[in-house]
């Protein structure tokens, strides 16, 4: 995958971010994957403000789907997984979720057809 590092808008970092500028899909092709998903976490306070943020980013976006969000039973870290149906990814979405320090981690998978 290509490197993101700095594809955070200066002057507004994160999820501070009230919309994510306009992108153009990055669609997988031909090599037989369906779908692209993340799957993040962060401490479970922060899970209505993030679910609220990524709906309102994405909701005249069709191709992503929210697939399940809660909170953990013993650590009590909040998860948010969404899935780019044909797409990969938005490379700004994953730089957010690498720079940002809510995020206690994030994992990009792969759905095959």
């Amino acid at each position: 995958m290509e490197s993101t590092r700095g594809m955070v808008p200066s002057g507004k970092q994160g999820f501070s971010l009230e919309q994510l500028p306009a992108m153009e899909p990055n669609g997988l092709g031909n090599d037989g994957l369906s779908a692209m998903g993340v799957w993040f976490t962060f401490a479970g306070k922060h899970l209505d403000y993030l679910l609220e943020k990524v709906q309102s980013w994405y909701e005249d976006r069709d191709e992503v789907v929210l697939v399940d969000f809660g909170v953990t039973d013993k650590r009590n870290l909040g998860c948010i997984v969404m899935e780019w149906q044909g797409y990969a990814p938005d490379l700004l979405f994953l730089d957010i979720l690498r720079t940002e320090d809510m995020i206690e981690d994030y994992c990009v998978y792969e759905v095959q057809a």
